[in-house]
């Protein structure tokens, strides 16, 4: 006949132990870890929806925003000075700036005289964008102005039809540098992206200075600046121009 051991009590009360621990540690898993894993599943999943809020419209919204605002502001964006604007800002690769213009349908919209000034601004800005680039930058080298931002093309561009305007076409100063600096604010209206006035008033200032110093500028730059540089700089080599 076969006796029963007694258990050891020290191991009886560990096990006990073991077991409660056990217990305890399970119950902690699944009333603190657990939820609060799921709160923070549900924070990163809204953290990633707001982030994704912040970027901003999509390609189409603000393909469909910009149109709104050119519905908008129609008064504002059938103009000659914005039209070439445009023009400028956006060309295309193998295309004349010219045949760009012909295709924009703010550009459809302008009546025969405006129609026939657009086509004069684009077509000397882009015969004469060698000079024209030529004054702009020696003019913001004396403003010790080259900082670079966000708004830098629709500037540019702004500063190319104002000295376009001033400097080739006789436009009067006053209609010039005026309706140029209102096209840069309806820029920002149309795309919903606002023009710091500051820069604007620095378009101005730059227009102004180039009005005020009209006569040196026709001296100092010549055709050739509109020559691309190799071929400028063969000629220069050969003749000295």
């Amino acid at each position: 006949m076969m006796t029963s051991k007694k258990c050891n009590p020290l191991f009886t009360i560990l096990i006990a132990i073991l077991l409660q621990t056990w217990s305890s540690a399970s119950a902690f898993v699944h009333t603190k870890i657990i939820p609060c894993r799921r709160r923070l599943s549900a924070l990163e999943v809204k953290s990633i929806s707001n982030s994704s809020e912040r970027k901003g419209p999509t390609a189409s919204n603000r393909k469909e925003l910009i149109e709104r605002n050119l519905e908008r502001y129609a008064d504002k964006v059938i103009s000659s000075r914005y039209v070439a604007l445009i023009t400028i800002m956006h060309p295309r690769k193998n295309t004349s700036v010219s045949n760009v213009l012909e295709a924009n349908k703010q550009f459809l919209k302008l009546d025969r005289r405006n129609k026939s000034f657009t086509r004069m601004l684009v077509a000397t800005v882009e015969r004469r964008i060698g000079q024209i680039d030529s004054i702009i930058d020696d003019f913001l080298n004396q403003a010790k102005s080259q900082k670079k931002n966000k708004f830098n093309l629709v500037l540019r561009s702004a500063l190319r039809i104002g000295v376009a305007q001033l400097v080739f076409l006789n436009t009067p100063s006053h209609a010039a540098i005026s309706e140029t600096v209102e096209v840069v604010r309806t820029y920002g209206l149309v795309t919903s992206k606002p023009v710091p006035e500051p820069l604007i008033k620095f378009v101005n200032a730059v227009l102004r200075n180039v009005n005020r110093n009209i006569d040196d500028v026709n001296e100092r730059f010549s055709p050739v600046c509109n020559m691309v540089p190799w071929f400028r700089q063969r000629l220069h080599g050969r003749f000295s121009i």
